[in-house]
């Protein structure tokens, strides 16, 4: 019975629709200002977090290259490790350096580690901090804070995403306000972590809602 109620409601509202029709000032206004305006606007704090997210290439800073005439892959030569990247690429270490006990007088003596003494038992983690390629990004959060290495999962468990539908035309109004308050709040707040993880999934929780809202009610309409 419930089953067959429901199937006569939507009938009767397939028949109303019909008679006032789907193309009238009203769906057009819902369309270009709900399906495309209102939904350009929402995408821009949720695609600036993912590009403020961004994690640059990034490797050890090792202090001492300013008082030498080395270039920065000289400088990588003699202060860091190569080991296989993600590609299974040799590359330069993003996370060890080699132990240099008296950085000047390698760099004065012109020998690579190897010569010096160095093996690759003779590597630690990044003793002073890493350096960032800023070929496309002056700063992220990420470069800011240094959440890289031990600390990559901070980028990992900010994007972990909650996502939910919520509601309709009142909640897209909401869901955009939440949005924008709380990508702003995690601009704010990079540097107190677990601030900026709480914001981070707060501030998502509507952003499936922002998108889907707009095609629930297109679809009705």
């Amino acid at each position: 019975m419930k089953a067959d109620q429901e199937e006569t409601e939507d009938t009767m509202f397939e028949q109303i629709m019909n008679k006032i029709g789907s193309r009238g000032k009203f769906q057009r206004r819902f369309n270009y200002l709900f399906n495309m305006f209102f939904v350009m606007l929402a995408s821009m704090p949720y695609y600036n977090f993912v590009l403020a997210m961004a994690v640059p290439d990034h490797w050890c800073h090792v202090p001492g290259r300013n008082g030498t005439n080395y270039t920065l892959d000289q400088w990588k030569e003699i202060t860091l490790p190569r080991e296989k990247d993600t590609a299974g690429l040799l590359s330069f270490s993003k996370c060890k350096m080699y132990v240099g006990k008296d950085w000047a007088d390698v760099t004065s003596s012109g020998l690579v580690p190897t010569d010096h003494g160095l093996q690759k038992h003779d590597v630690t983690k990044c003793q002073f901090g890493w350096e960032y390629d800023k070929t496309w990004y002056t700063e992220t959060a990420p470069s800011r804070e240094n959440w890289v290495c031990d600390r990559e999962l901070y980028v990992t468990n900010s994007l972990l995403l909650q996502q939910r539908r919520i509601g309709r035309r009142p909640v897209f109004f909401i869901s955009i306000a939440l949005l924008a308050a709380g990508r702003l709040i995690s601009a704010l707040t990079s540097g107190m972590y677990y601030v900026f993880l709480a914001v981070t999934v707060l501030s998502s929780i509507p952003v499936t809602a922002v998108f889907q809202a707009p095609l629930i009610l297109g679809n009705k309409l």
